[in-house]
Formats: structure tokens, sequence, C-alpha cells
């Protein structure tokens, strides 16, 4: 009897000893859940991230675009303003040796002459404004592409969350 006593002591022993571990371990893994749920909740904030940081490049792009366009059209009716100014610089000397011998002409052609030219200064203001809003586009769209490379440059373990990164990746080849 005392050695079969002692043997079920032993036992007992050994079996708390396991039972004590098995709780460290459910404590670890009541932890290592903890920490994936956290890791998952970091990895939604990311993923929402960017997806406003791409939906914002995909804004800035189409602002730049229209920049563009709308320099380019300034740019074209600076160029015929400045043929006017031409024109108009010629006809006034025609006008003025005209008017030296009539004496009349030459107030009518010099007043039209400041409304182009003031007219020739506010769109060339306008153009060098726009080239303004240009460059802050440009520099608004190099900093969300570097937002961009760092979230990428992450390491991901969602699939769908890479597949993401792989279609921004595409996107910004293509651009």
């Amino acid at each position: 009897r005392e050695v079969l006593l002692k043997d079920l002591l032993e036992k007992n022993a050994t079996l708390q000893a396991e039972n004590e571990e098995m709780r460290d371990v459910k404590a670890k893994n009541e932890e290592l859940l903890r920490i994936s749920e956290q890791l998952r909740m970091d990895n939604e904030g990311l993923r929402t991230t960017l997806r406003m940081k791409e939906a914002e490049i995909s804004s800035l792009r189409d602002e730049l675009e229209m920049s563009h366009q709308r320099e380019e059209a300034l740019q074209k009716d600076n160029s015929i303003l400045m043929q006017s100014i031409n024109q108009a610089e010629i006809a006034k000397e025609e006008a003025v040796e005209m008017a030296m011998k009539e004496g009349k002409m030459a107030g009518e052609i010099s007043e039209k002459l400041l409304k182009i030219k003031l007219h020739a200064d506010r769109l060339n203001k306008e153009n060098v404004d726009l080239r303004a809003q240009n460059y802050k586009s440009e520099r608004k769209l190099e900093e969300a592409m570097e937002i961009i490379k760092e979230l990428r440059s992450k390491p991901e373990d969602d699939t769908e969350e890479r597949q993401v990164v792989a279609e921004t990746k595409n996107v910004s080849d293509v651009n």
C-alpha cells in the first residue's frame, strides 16, 4: 500500500506540474490571441489608410491633369495675345505716323493697346499662378507616392491586402 500510495503521490505531483504547464501555455495562447487580434485590427487600419491614400493620389492626378490642360490653354491664349500685341504695336507705329500727319487717332489706339497689354498681363499672371498650383499638386502627388511605397514595404499576411497593393502598383506603373 505504501508503494502504491507513493506512486500515486508522484503521479499526482507530475499531473499538478503538467497542469501548471498547461495553465502557462493557455495564458501564452490567450496573449498570442490578443496580439493576433491587435495585429489584425492594425492591418485593417493600414488597409483603410492605403485605400484613402490611393483615392487621394487619384484625385491629385486628376487635379494635376486638369491643371496641365488649363496651363496649355493659357499658353495658347498667351501666344495668340502676344501675336495680337505684336500686330497692335505694328498698327500703333503706323497709326502714330498717320496721326502725326492727321493729328488725331493716336489717343484711341494707345487706349486700345493699353487694354490689350493689361489683358496680356492678367493672362500672364494667371499662367504663373497655374504653374505654382501645378508645382504644389506635383509635390502632393510625390508625397502620396512616398506613403504608398512605405505601406508596400511593410510585410503583409493578408492576401487581399497584397492584391490591393499589387493593383495599386499596376495603376502606378500605368501612370
